[in-house]
């Protein structure tokens, strides 16, 4: 089959246009015109029961569904459900209602974490592996649980101070021995 279109497309690729007389240039146009009816034709035999089998399908679906026992909250969107309750929460706000979704937030929060092994049931704490844990500690300006950098940042500093006075030991002691070699020297 393959062989058969190779060989047509090198036939038309060798005529020679120019040398065509009118009857001919007729009968390629009408022969082309006729392949393309016929594809079309068979594309259409081919597709036209599977579309009618889809709509079919979708009437009988459409037909058996009984819409009017869904609740109208389920026949909205998310988008729709989302922007009602976000006009709930504003009225509310506005109010001075406690939020709803807040709330309900909140509790969701204290169950998770109540579903939250304590530290000490995780690992059993040494020293160093205390010292780098960034506990939480309450900012009370906003009333926010925050990390405690504070106490890292001095843990650091008092490294750093310790690493200084490490150099400063080192450094002495280099300097007393460069004396007495100096000394033995001489």
């Amino acid at each position: 089959m393959q062989k058969f279109f190779f060989d047509m497309w090198r036939r038309v690729r060798s005529i020679k246009w120019r040398e065509l007389e009118p009857w001919q240039i007729v009968l390629i146009v009408v022969g082309a015109l006729v392949a393309i009816y016929l594809v079309i034709q068979i594309v259409r035999l081919l597709f036209l029961p599977a579309i009618a089998l889809g709509v079919i399908y979708a009437a009988y679906q459409f037909l058996t569904s009984r819409s009017e026992d869904i609740p109208d909250e389920m026949k909205k969107s998310r988008r729709q459900r989302n922007v009602e309750e976000a006009v709930k929460n504003v009225e509310a706000a506005k109010s001075g209602e406690v939020l709803t979704a807040v709330e309900a937030a909140e509790s969701n929060l204290e169950d998770k974490l109540d579903e939250v092994p304590d530290e000490e049931d995780v690992f059993v704490e040494t020293e160093s592996t205390a010292n780098l844990i960034v506990k939480q500690v309450v900012n009370p300006e906003t009333g926010f649980k925050e990390p405690d950098i504070n106490r890292l940042i001095d843990l650091e500093e008092k490294r750093l101070a310790e690493a200084d006075k490490t150099t400063e030991d080192i450094m002495a002691q280099l300097e007393a021995r460069k004396r007495r070699l100096n000394k033995s020297d001489e």
